[in-house]
């Protein structure tokens, strides 16, 4: 047993919630230990048990998955919610999916959206493009095109690709306060494709063949074409 995992036993079983947590992600990812899920989800269950917000978000995630525990969305929600009070801002992401969709809970739009503005502003990117879609479309908030432009802005600068996809639209389209502009569209749904966004690499495709934004190039948009299509 490696040293890490020694010492993060001895700390668990005397009870530090941190360690807890600790050795409950080793047992997560199979790290210095053989994964075991059921081992991971009763560490996890203690630290949340002594309210360690990590230990209350990744049992969540358990129950709400069905790893190592039975599946209970109901008790995800709970946990979530206990986490997200922490300020955790996985928590709180995690929780504006299950408000969405009413999955463990009543679907509420306008909880979904308080959420989601609290994760964003802790630096979540996917938080930020699903607040710009609510945004865009003025569901469970006041329509603010451009607001969500800046957020699609910011997340796309953080690496995510369906904010990269959202915003070219913005720049192919010319709406949401952006001036029209093919290059930088085109360049968004490259950084997008080259993600794997299926979108984006149909939209990139389509760029490379009819040349807007970039210098067309043919085979380029075939091998677009093809990857959208597997």
């Amino acid at each position: 047993m490696p040293e890490a995992v020694w010492l993060y036993t001895l700390a668990a079983e005397q009870g530090n919630a941190d360690a807890q947590h600790a050795l409950a992600l080793c047992y997560d990812k199979g790290a210095g230990c053989t994964q075991d899920d059921e081992t991971s989800a009763r560490l996890y269950a203690q630290a949340a048990a002594q309210g360690h917000a990590g230990g209350q978000y990744n049992l969540g995630w358990y129950y709400d998955i069905g790893i190592g525990v039975l599946q209970d969305e109901e008790k995800a929600v709970r946990l979530y919610t206990q986490a997200a009070e922490q300020g955790d801002a996985d928590a709180q992401y995690s929780l504006t999916l299950s408000y969405t969709h009413g999955t463990g809970c009543v679907q509420n739009v306008e909880t979904a959206v308080r959420l989601y503005t609290q994760a964003a502003e802790q630096g979540v990117a996917k938080a930020m493009h699903n607040l710009a879609r609510c945004n865009n479309d003025g569901n469970g908030c006041t329509q603010d095109q451009e607001a969500a432009r800046r957020l699609w802005s910011k997340a796309a600068d953080l690496g995510d690709e369906m904010a990269q996809t959202s915003l070219a639209w913005c720049y192919y389209l010319g709406t949401n306060g952006c001036a029209q502009d093919y290059a930088a569209s085109a360049q968004l749904w490259r950084q997008a494709a080259e993600k794997g966004e299926l979108e984006a690499q149909d939209c990139y495709g389509d760029c490379c063949f009819t040349g807007e934004g970039i210098a067309q190039d043919v085979a380029a948009a075939v091998r677009q074409f093809r990857l959208a299509a597997d």
